[in-house]
């Protein structure tokens, strides 16, 4: 039984330390409390695409520094998603009765025509660790920016990944808000007035 034990742990051990929640907060990308001016740059109403006869899902920015990976309900078309995309999101209630979205939530810098991205999963299984993931984009024009970087965990060696994605902008109308999980967390923020903030607001 003894040993049993012992091979437990060692594997919730590799699992734990192969993406650590210290880590990934020590990495993340501080929201600031103020508006990015990410509009200067890029279209952000509506979302980013790979290809715009997949209507799985993409990714949006808001100009508050969040992020978010989000999937399509199976019927949705380019023509009903642009004419309500929170309508056309994958959702779910919480438990506290609020309207969850998304897949991964992040947050972004901008340094000059580069927006760094930093997408943050956080794990509430017994062996699975935290996940954290950067993301670099080239500016191309206000309707299409390139993936050419990622890495997929700040404390591994050998995870940098050099990469030639295109994304394109997809308009659309009655977006859906930019509160997501990931802002609930204090660490997140850079000051923790901002974050009392949002926490009363959201109240």
């Amino acid at each position: 039984m003894k040993q049993y034990i012992i091979i437990l742990l060692m594997i919730f051990s590799s699992f734990s330390c192969a993406t650590n929640k210290g880590t990934v907060i020590k990495h993340c990308i501080k929201l600031e409390g103020k508006n990015t001016n990410i509009r200067d740059l890029i279209d952000i109403d509506g979302y980013y695409t790979g290809n715009r006869n997949d209507n799985s899902g993409g990714f949006m920015f808001f100009d508050d520094g969040t992020f978010i990976t989000f999937r399509f309900k199976e019927s949705a078309t380019t023509d009903s998603i642009q004419k309500n995309m929170t309508k056309w999101l994958y959702n779910w209630v919480n438990k506290n009765g609020l309207f969850q979205w998304g897949t991964y939530d992040g947050t972004y810098r901008i340094e000059g025509d580069t927006i760094i991205v930093r997408t943050i999963f956080i794990s509430y299984a017994l062996l699975r660790g935290w996940e954290s993931t950067e993301y670099r984009f080239k500016v191309i024009d206000r309707k299409t920016i390139n993936n050419f970087y990622c890495l997929y965990s700040p404390d591994k060696a050998n995870s940098e990944k050099r990469v030639d994605y295109n994304y394109m902008f997809v308009p659309c109308d009655s977006l859906p808000t930019a509160d997501m999980p990931l802002k609930e967390y204090k660490w997140i923020w850079r000051n923790e007035q901002d974050w009392k903030n949002y926490m009363q607001k959201m109240k």
